[in-house]
């Protein structure tokens, strides 16, 4: 059977509409439930992740073990830990050969875990957020500064990163401008743990030698001798 012209033209005007349904259903259905699947993804590996390092670190308070718990804070501390934070952003600034020009830091309660996730949130969990604006020269400047700061010990959840790709260069003599990016952040801290952890330290210390001089070295002195 010979296809008339006429034929040939409903056959492609078909395959378009197929190819723009297939878009369509790709950009606006599948594309959005990838993304919210791989965020729940990630949102629930972190709080088992945290739900673990918590839960080790009660174990090493009723266990006497200091030093495992001291470990586990550098996972998620009593306090926000800014000062250190900063440092690992410089660090990440550092090796990846970018620049921050902007933070901003807010602190806010855990919330709790999203319908039908399986994951408990930890009861008194705390969120410090940070929302940086960078500059860099080229795309792996800023996947440098994301894998450096994914290196942190303390557990940090990329929630945005936002950018424009630089203008296009027309002419050889243009200069290359600087791509100006957004990072969104989280990391994790837990308050009601410090009470437990004192308490831990005080209960493993030994008892007072009663010595006004700690360099004494007449065991049988006492205080007001």
């Amino acid at each position: 059977m010979k296809l008339t012209r006429k034929d040939w033209g409903i056959i492609t005007l078909a395959f378009v509409f197929f190819a723009l349904l297939v878009w369509v259903v790709y950009w606006f259905f599948y594309l959005p439930v990838r993304e919210e699947k791989e965020r729940l993804t990630t949102e629930i590996s972190n709080e088992e992740k945290l739900t673990s390092v918590l839960d080790e670190r009660l174990a090493a308070m009723e266990g006497g073990s200091l030093e495992t718990t001291a470990a586990l804070q550098r996972v998620v501390p009593v306090k926000p830990m800014t000062d250190q934070l900063l440092i690992d952003l410089e660090k990440a600034e550092v090796v990846s050969g970018g620049l921050i020009t902007k933070m901003d830091f807010t602190e806010s309660p855990m919330e709790a875990a999203g319908e039908g996730e399986a994951v408990e949130t930890p009861a008194g969990l705390q969120k410090l957020t940070a929302v940086l604006t960078l500059e860099a020269d080229d795309y792996f400047m800023i996947e440098g500064f994301i894998k450096e700061l994914e290196r942190s010990q303390r557990i940090v959840e990329i929630e945005e990163i936002s950018l424009e790709g630089p203008a296009e260069l027309k002419n050889v003599e243009d200069e290359v401008q600087k791509i100006e990016y957004g990072v969104t952040f989280s990391t994790f801290f837990l308050p009601e743990a410090g009470t437990a952890e004192d308490d831990a330290k005080a209960s493993g210390s030994p008892p007072s030698a009663h010595k006004n001089d700690p360099f004494q070295q007449f065991p049988n002195s006492t205080v007001g001798e």
